[in-house]
């Protein structure tokens, strides 16, 4: 009961998220039931999250889960956020996302 209760937490705040982030005019995302959020990124990842770091968030680089070809995204561990958190992480996506 406790891992299908977990599962479901973490489905849910990947929910949100995703939610969150297509309200910003991001196309949707496939749903995910996983540990972490999985946003695909266009090229490197690590200028994404050097700005998202100095927003205050910490995410995890996507390359390093590449098999044959790099993996450009990044890896967002929810679990612990709360909605506005989630309202705000969404807000600074967008804007850095947009940024040159």
């Amino acid at each position: 009961a406790s891992l299908a209760e977990s599962r479901r937490h973490y489905r849910r705040q990947n929910e949100k998220l995703a939610a969150a982030l297509t309200q910003r005019g991001f196309p949707p995302f496939p749903p995910g039931d996983g540990l972490n959020f999985w946003l695909p990124l266009p090229t490197a990842s690590q200028p994404y999250a050097l700005r998202l770091a100095r927003a205050g968030w910490l995410v995890r680089e996507g390359e390093v889960f590449g098999i044959r070809t790099p993996s450009h995204g990044l890896r967002l561990s929810l679990g612990r956020l709360n909605d506005n958190e989630i309202a705000r992480l969404a807000a600074d996506i967008a804007q850095v996302l947009d940024a040159p």
